[in-house]
């Protein structure tokens, strides 16, 4: 839909006793002058909210491939809160749900390789200790290989 002149307008106000209705004005003191923005049939709902959808929630292989897969990655503060213990217990092949129209569904616990250099500590960061010169761990910058 297409309104002729909206260019022209520069004050405009929506009010939710009119929903779908724009007043518009050219000028701020200038004369009010309404758009409906919507269709002829359509449907508005006055008084009452759509029902609520509660979310589905990850299904349990999710939450073991999340788990396995992926907490080692996670900081070391939010592994418990982004990659928890499951607690259902894994799935089995036969117990699985299979998605309907798809044989063989992809696998989401696909091996990724990722090469870990010593920068990057899973342990907590009160254990480990980087040098202040090189940034690495295990000594410190008095002690530091790069200084000799």
């Amino acid at each position: 839909m297409k309104i002729k002149g909206i260019k022209g307008f520069q004050d405009f106000v929506v009010n939710a006793t009119s929903p779908g209705v724009v007043a518009a004005r050219q000028a701020v003191d200038g004369p009010v002058t309404q758009f409906n923005l919507l269709k002829e049939d359509a449907q508005i709902m006055e008084d009452e909210l759509p029902n609520i959808l509660p979310p589905k929630g990850m299904s349990t292989e999710r939450k073991w491939y999340l788990y396995e897969k992926i907490r080692s990655f996670c900081r070391y503060k939010c592994k418990d809160v982004t990659c928890p213990f499951p607690d259902a217990p894994r799935l089995t092949g036969s117990s699985r749900q299979s998605t309907p129209g798809v044989d063989n569904p992809p696998d989401l616990a696909m091996e990724i390789e990722v090469p870990h250099s010593p920068r990057q500590s899973l342990e907590p960061p009160a254990t480990q200790r980087k040098c202040g010169n090189c940034g690495q761990f295990g000594h410190n910058r008095r002690t530091c290989p790069c200084n000799q």
